[in-house]
């Protein structure tokens, strides 16, 4: 009984590692498509990944923490709160 709880504990863990992991890749993914100089990305930090539940379904949102290049050239930090869609196929907003 204990290894079972052990392995589904690990598991859960794991599970939950991974979503983080799906959620950084396409914050990525987004910001070198929407940046204004790509090249000069520089991640600083990312949050937890944070889950609420609404009358519309589930708000899932990560805080990213990252250096840049502005529209005028200069290196700025930025932070923003990403949303995901249930599935982590795509952010669909940043604010």
């Amino acid at each position: 009984m204990k290894k079972l709880l052990v392995i589904l504990f690990i598991s859960l863990i794991l599970a939950g590692c991974s979503d983080e992991k799906k959620a950084q890749r396409l914050i990525k993914q987004y910001l070198k498509e929407n940046l204004n100089d790509p090249s000069s990305y520089q991640p600083v930090s990312f949050g937890e990944l944070e889950v609420y539940s609404t009358k519309y379904g589930q708000l899932i949102n990560m805080k990213h923490k990252y250096r840049a290049k502005n529209a005028m050239g200069a290196i700025i930090l930025e932070e923003n709160t990403f949303e995901f869609d249930d599935a982590f196929t795509k952010v669909y907003r940043m604010k």
